[in-house]
């Protein structure tokens, strides 16, 4: 039986040049207002709960450090900071795949691929840690400069339009009086 591909049936038609543009420009935006220190600020960070294991896990792990930074570093050079955050809930929990897919539709190709790297590779406990961290620092960013954390690819500005007809900078002389 052919698979139906739900992320397409989900989301309405849109320009989806003109939102994958939105997330260039967030993610510059990003890295704009980024501060040293936010980092150390997202640290403090708990995991929700139900998640105590991971924090175990992590205590247990004499290597934690070296993974995370690894990981980070990882996130950082494919610039997934954004993808990251979007595809967290307010917690930091990784959400379902339809519930990712639908959040990141836009987003541009590349980044889904490496964001399927991060989930498929990153050791749990690290990936629990790393989703937490890089969403609070994205949203501790967004939320210094705009007044809100919250960002969606739809309600971006829109990219200012080339005028169709611009105003005459001729100004005819009178010759009548």
């Amino acid at each position: 039986m052919p698979r139906i591909d739900l992320d397409r049936l989900l989301m309405p038609p849109m320009n989806e040049g003109l939102f994958e543009q939105s997330w260039w420009n967030e993610c510059s935006a990003y890295w704009k207002r980024r501060r040293e220190g936010d980092d150390r600020t997202a640290k403090c960070a708990m995991l929700a709960e139900g998640l105590e294991r991971m924090e175990q896990r992590r205590e247990k792990d004499r290597r934690f450090q070296e993974k995370y930074d690894e990981w980070r570093w990882f996130v950082s050079t494919e610039e997934l900071e954004l993808l990251v955050e979007q595809s967290t809930d307010e917690a930091g929990c990784l959400l379902r795949h339809e519930l990712r897919m639908m959040r990141t539709y836009t987003a541009p190709g590349e980044w889904h691929f490496a964001m399927r790297v991060l989930l498929e590779e990153a050791p749990k406990h690290v990936l629990a840690h790393l989703l937490l961290w890089t969403a609070v620092e994205v949203r501790i960013a967004r939320a210094r400069i705009t007044g809100s954390a919250h960002w969606r690819p739809h309600e971006a500005d829109p990219p200012e339009p080339e005028p169709a007809f611009r105003a005459s900078k001729f100004k005819p002389r009178s010759y009548g009086r």
